[in-house]
């Protein structure tokens, strides 16, 4: 006995052969009433048809397999990182260190500060913390042509403490892969090159990755 063929179920695609898609002159009566094709109870009924209907065989599967090695391939090769500049140097720091970016407030100097790198304290968010010159650690020169009409004080958290940094302008959140990774710039040479992990290119500029817990553990060590 021969096999009969498997007839595939036919759809009412009247949006395409009278509808609003269509060429035809005259169009379906219903469209006097639901004005157009995705208000009709037909097409609703046809689009649940899709939605129901039984994928093939290994479908969700190779599905389940493509969306996991994406997500796999974006988790292992792309990092999150704040970028921001200090002077007229780009840096980032890691996302998962930032805690906020605040508005420029006072900062007050602290009486007899030996350290360099100390600014004062500042209040954010009814915490009282001190505020560190990151520039001045990675000693770059204050430069009077810098315009600062945008400057922000960056709040870092490390091993639980927080870390608060004025900077000049905050450009946001991007993400970066280890291939983009180059060697050290030569504006951050000798002993800071150490608080340097690399850097990228964002268009035509260069942003110094900080290794901002070996930052964070060296100005810790100084406020001791």
């Amino acid at each position: 006995m021969a096999k009969r063929k498997a007839t595939k179920k036919k759809h009412n695609d009247c949006w395409n052969t009278i509808g609003v898609w269509s060429s035809v002159p005259e169009k379906c009566e219903r469209l006097s009433q639901v004005v157009h094709c995705r208000n009709c109870d037909v097409f609703s009924q046809a689009g649940r048809e899709v939605l129901e209907r039984t994928p093939p065989g290994g479908y969700v599967t190779q599905w389940r397999k493509e969306i996991a090695h994406q997500q796999g391939e974006s988790d292992t090769t792309l990092k999150g990182v704040m970028t921001f500049r200090i002077a007229e140097e780009w840096f980032a720091v890691p996302a998962k260190t930032l805690q906020e970016i605040a508005e420029q407030r006072t900062i007050h100097r602290v009486p007899h500060n030996d350290n360099p790198h100390v600014v004062g304290i500042v209040n954010i968010g009814g915490e009282v913390d001190i505020c560190y010159s990151l520039g001045d650690f990675l000693g770059l020169s204050k430069q009077a042509n810098v315009i600062n009409a945008y400057e922000r004080l960056m709040v870092v958290i490390y091993n639980g403490d927080r870390y608060i940094f004025p900077v000049n302008e905050v450009s946001g959140m991007t993400r970066y892969g280890e291939a983009d990774v180059l060697p050290v710039p030569a504006t951050l040479g000798g002993d800071k090159s150490s608080y340097v992990d690399g850097m990228f290119v964002m268009g035509k500029t260069h942003i110094a990755i900080l290794n901002i817990e070996q930052i964070c553990q060296t100005l810790e060590g100084a406020a001791a």
